[in-house]
């Protein structure tokens, strides 16, 4: 590791990631600008899902 360089942590490691194999997957063209949007508004609607699901006072945490 190189010294001085900030540590990252797993989530910011999985973001670089998917960076770079959407990145990728573009510029080979595999996925179109349109496939990536649409790929991140069905991630977000996914979130949306699941964060009313636990927000929910019917859901059993107990």
């Amino acid at each position: 590791m190189i010294a001085g360089s900030p540590k990252l942590s797993q989530g910011e490691i999985d973001t670089q990631i998917l960076r770079a194999l959407v990145r990728k997957l573009m510029v080979n063209g595999v996925l179109s600008q349109d496939d990536v949007r649409a790929l991140l508004t069905e991630a977000i609607a996914h979130l949306d899902e699941q964060a009313r699901s636990d927000a929910s006072p019917s859901s059993d945490r107990g």
